[in-house]
């Protein structure tokens, strides 16, 4: 089936100047009107130079034939025959003025003298008698430039009216082929390309005109192959896309099933996280319980002992209880299961040690400097025991009944830990007492208390050092993963 679009001008599709015919005739009249004043120039240019070289072989016409005559009639003094003939050749195309004029003044003159535009010639009237020479004055021929341009004006309207009438003629006739063999089939094929879509690729394009092989026919058949091509790429691209939409279907169910299974299972975790969190709780709620029993059997059978020193050491095992207890205390309380506040813990533990040991007669002050730390249970605990040994060990030892203090000063315990680079954490437990021995090894000591110290710090992987000046102070660094 052939489809033949209704024909329609560029006149009715857009501005008529747009247009390629109309464009094509502005392009020939500007061409033409170009050459045809290029071609009128040289014209005129051409003719002003025949006319002016005319008038200058007038000039010589009148040299060679008047001029003889007149010397005789002046010789003569013949002043009739002289204007007769001077009146014969103001008569000479484009002559203008003639005057005869003598050393004093003029004799005869003929015609009207003018300044401009004109060409003027001289001659002197010279009588030659018995072989010597006798001047008689000077003929001055004016010869105007005017008639020369009226006919160049006449002759330049003349030819710009041809042209014009010529470029007419020519455009429109240009203007009609132009239209009748391309642009109104270019109309149509723009058409036919504007109407092309996806329910009309079965329709050819057809121009309705006779076979002929020229251009046009070659875009023709390039639309139309063009169109063929568009046809089998839109049935594939159809078939892909149907295969698409099902792929996007199938996934579009299976993330469906996949985020109901996903929900199933962040519901199971929450409800298994939940119930782990509870069954931890309840597991340092009953480790603490069971801590706080031992602590009380201690203390009951700390009250029926006699001897001191087992006193003392059964005092020290349930400190040490009551640091642990301290710290799973927290945990049961805490929000977050896995960590604790150590800097609320370190206060908890160093007052509850301060009430433990310290009696109203010695002045000592508590300091904590520790910065905002949270420790999971592996670190706090063996930190908390450190602590504990620490500060046990410098209530009862650091500050014996007969120590004095430089400048009335009192004496003071400063616990202190800070966030350092890296995940590093420092801990340092400072006294202004009595120190340790200078030959006093923490790890060969016999002490109980420094001999854990230095357990624990190994268990953590961490490094300590001890400063004796001034007191004793035990520092740590440890990094916490």
């Amino acid at each position: 089936m052939k489809l033949q679009l209704p024909f329609r001008s560029l006149v009715h599709q857009s501005d008529f100047r747009n247009g390629i015919a109309p464009r094509l005739i502005t392009y020939i009249v500007v061409c033409s009107s170009f050459i045809t004043l290029i071609a009128t120039g040289y014209q005129l240019f051409s003719d002003y130079t025949r006319d002016v070289h005319l008038l200058e072989e007038r000039m010589v016409q009148i040299k060679e034939s008047y001029l003889r005559v007149l010397v005789n009639s002046l010789w003569m003094t013949d002043i009739d025959q002289t204007r007769v003939l001077l009146d014969g050749i103001v008569r000479l195309p484009d002559m203008q003025y003639l005057e005869i004029q003598s050393a004093e003044s003029p004799w005869v003159s003929v015609g009207t003298d003018q300044k401009i535009n004109i060409i003027r010639e001289s001659f002197p009237l010279v009588y030659t008698h018995q072989g010597e020479d006798y001047n008689l004055g000077t003929l001055y021929v004016v010869a105007t430039l005017e008639g020369v341009y009226e006919r160049m004006f006449d002759k330049v309207l003349v030819i710009l009216m041809t042209q014009a009438v010529k470029t007419f003629v020519v455009s429109l006739f240009i203007f009609v082929i132009v239209q009748y063999l391309l642009t109104r089939h270019l109309s149509t094929m723009a058409d036919y390309a504007h109407r092309l879509n996806s329910e009309t690729l079965h329709t050819p394009l057809y121009l309705g005109r006779n076979h002929q092989e020229d251009e046009l026919e070659e875009v023709v058949v390039a639309l139309n192959t063009m169109r063929e091509n568009l046809k089998v790429s839109y049935r594939k691209l159809k078939v892909q896309l149907d295969l698409r939409t099902q792929a996007e279907n199938e996934l579009l169910e299976y993330k469906e099933h996949l985020e109901e299974q996903v929900a199933d299972r962040t519901a199971e975790l929450k409800a298994s996280l939940q119930e782990k969190e509870v069954l931890l709780q309840e597991i340092h709620h009953r480790v603490k319980n069971n801590m706080q029993v031992i602590s009380s059997l201690l203390r009951l059978q700390f009250r029926h002992l006699k001897d001191e020193s087992i006193q003392m050491a059964l005092n020290d095992l349930q400190n040490r209880i009551q640091a642990m207890t301290l710290v799973h205390e927290q945990l049961y309380q805490s929000h977050d299961i896995a960590s604790i506040d150590f800097s609320e813990f370190i206060r908890s533990l160093s007052n509850e040690l301060v009430r433990s040991y310290l009696s109203d007669q010695k002045p000592i002050t508590l300091d904590v400097k520790v910065d905002e730390v949270r420790l999971g249970v592996n670190y706090a605990i063996p930190c908390g025991l450190i602590i504990n040994e620490l500060v046990t060990n410098a209530l009862k030892y650091a500050f014996p009944e007969n120590h004095t203090f430089p400048n009335n000063q009192s004496g003071v315990i400063c616990i202190a830990m800070q966030q350092l680079p890296h995940r590093v954490l420092q801990l340092e437990v400072r006294d202004n007492g009595k120190g340790l021995p200078e030959d006093l090894d923490p790890q060969k000591s016999k002490s109980m208390g420094l001999r854990l110290v230095s357990i624990l710090v190994q268990q953590i992987k961490g490094k300590y050092r001890i400063e004796r000046e001034g007191g004793v102070a035990f520092q740590f660094h440890f990094e916490v993963k």
